[in-house]
């Protein structure tokens, strides 16, 4: 079997375990979480239980990157993930694109160990279920997304809402999107935007 980094181990680890439970059909929902984002993360948790997907969380996996958060989410499907240091990370800096590099690279792992991932943040308002619309539509798609780009010219593929499923074409596609992660450090949604096939399906 594949030998994975240490910082990815133990996240692997749970999702694997995640997978028995729901089936190797299922998806897992992946958000990283810090202190930070403590009320967001609280506020998205109740947002879900409003709308009856108690077993969307049942299949989330949070990643916690500070003790608070991890102890926060105590009864839910977590591990530590202290890859950042203990601190406060704030946007459009060093520290914060170092810690998305490691997001980048952690992800890669995940779908080379045949994990489905939903990438989800919890700055966001659900007034549906996605998964369920992903499964209904798109079921075999590489990668799901909606088009971020507002104003801006040409599609931009949301960073934050993600399905990636494990096929060959994803897995080969997001291990360039490290590759230049690595060498070009910044917001890794504009790297992602570049390396996408110029016509996707319905983005």
């Amino acid at each position: 079997s594949e030998s994975f980094p240490a910082i990815s181990r133990d996240v692997i680890g749970v999702a694997r375990e995640m997978r028995q439970n729901i089936g190797a059909e299922g998806w897992i929902m992946l958000v990283l979480a810090n202190k930070a984002f403590g009320e967001l993360t609280k506020n998205w948790v109740c947002n879900l239980k409003r709308l009856g997907l108690e077993n969307r969380l049942r299949s989330t996996l949070f990643v916690a990157i500070d003790q608070p958060t991890y102890d926060q989410l105590q009864g839910y499907n977590r591990v530590k993930w202290f890859a950042a240091g203990q601190e406060d990370l704030q946007y459009d800096t060093k520290p914060y694109y170092a810690l998305m590099h490691k997001r980048t690279v952690l992800i890669h792992d995940l779908l080379k160990a045949g994990i489905k991932l939903f990438l989800c943040e919890t700055d966001q308002v659900w007034v549906g279920d996605p998964v369920a619309y992903v499964m209904d539509h798109h079921a075999g798609a590489d990668l799901v997304t909606y088009d971020d780009s507002k104003n801006q010219k040409g599609k931009l593929p949301c960073g934050g809402f993600l399905f990636l499923n494990p096929t060959p074409s994803t897995v080969a596609l997001w291990g360039t999107l490290v590759q230049k992660h690595a060498k070009q450090m910044g917001n890794e949604q504009m790297l992602l935007q570049t390396i996408l096939p110029k016509k996707p399906a319905g983005m």
